[in-house]
């Protein structure tokens, strides 16, 4: 007599391989390893040996298959920017080639774990990838972990991942609509920085390695470029950049000069004069010279009669910036 047989690989655990004998005819019984008529559900990897049996007690040949463990097999992409504190989570993608994944685990290096990485277990796979807390206010850095990918039939298998977690675009203030300016200590975390580099669209912008950006006078930016900064650390000498920048046109910005260098007694108009706003001007040394207001139809403020280098104080009532002018 002859009979067919499907065999399922263990894939979802240590004892979840199966049998399945088909194309019998009625009244067929058989043997699974010699047991009469043994369960053919729930097997775990091994060698099985069927023998069917015929209504009258006549016996097939035997038939050996085998029921193998089947691993998952997975592979790890890259998590993708992480932007500081613009995000709540590292999401880590995870591709499942075959097999199931029962679930994940995180084990970070120690560097992680004093900046407030905690390590987890019992993660699930969603939509393809594994993701844990981002902790608040993390130094931007690159990071080590251990992820264990585990599957019911054969354990965990690890993978020793590292992730850089950049500084948040909100470090990087717009100033009008042709200056970009990192924030001091004060404004971006407490970090202090010994030297940048400002890249637009993936490039390097030739001359461009201050604080700020400056695309020149009557140039304004254009919202389809993407702009980063690159920041060295002034205390530990790491370089990083910053999530991208996407800049925006906008007429609400704050009042600015719209010259830095002028004549004596020359008037300086000040521009983007949308409120009411006060004026102070002091001398290097941090006298007094004037003190004013500005207004939409009042926005000039005349320079002193003496050669010199001045600080001009703007405030909006929201905001006070500060701009040197060269009188000469």
């Amino acid at each position: 007599m002859t009979f067919g047989v499907d065999v399922s690989n263990a894939a979802d655990g240590p004892l979840s391989g199966s049998i399945a004998i088909t194309d019998t005819a009625p009244g067929t019984y058989y043997t699974l390893n010699g047991e009469l008529n043994a369960r053919t559900d729930s097997l775990a990897a091994g060698v099985y040996t069927v023998v069917c049996f015929d209504s009258i007690g006549c016996s097939s040949k035997p038939v050996t298959v085998e029921i193998t463990a089947e691993c998952a097999a997975v592979e790890l992409l890259g998590a993708g920017v992480i932007c500081g504190t613009e995000d709540s989570l590292i999401r880590i993608p995870v591709n499942v080639l075959s097999g199931k994944v029962s679930h994940c685990a995180f084990r970070f290096g120690d560097k992680a774990r004093a900046a407030g990485f905690a390590d987890a277990d019992s993660l699930p796979l969603l939509d393809g990838a594994v993701a844990v807390p981002l902790p608040d206010s993390v130094k931007p850095d690159l990071y080590t972990v251990s992820v264990e990918i585990v599957d019911r039939a054969c354990g965990a298998q690890i993978f020793d991942y590292d992730f850089t977690v950049f500084y948040p675009a909100s470090i990087v203030r717009q100033k009008w609509n042709n200056v970009l300016a990192v924030t001091n200590e004060d404004y971006n975390g407490g970090y202090t920085f010994s030297s940048f580099r400002w890249f637009r669209n993936g490039s390097p912008v030739p001359g461009a390695t201050g604080s700020y950006l400056y695309l020149g006078e009557d140039v304004a930016f254009d919202t389809a470029d993407v702009y980063h900064v690159e920041l060295t650390r002034a205390d530990d000498g790491v370089t990083l950049p910053t999530c991208p920048v996407i800049q925006s046109l906008h007429t609400d910005i704050m009042p600015y000069p719209a010259v830095t260098v002028a004549a004596p007694m020359q008037g300086v108009r000040i521009r983007n004069v949308s409120v009411p706003s006060s004026v102070a001007l002091y001398s290097v040394t941090g006298q007094t010279l004037w003190t004013g207001s500005l207004s939409s139809d009042a926005d000039m403020v005349r320079m002193p009669d003496t050669a010199g280098v001045y600080l001009l104080v703007l405030d909006t009532g929201g905001e006070r910036h500060a701009y040197k002018v060269v009188v000469r």
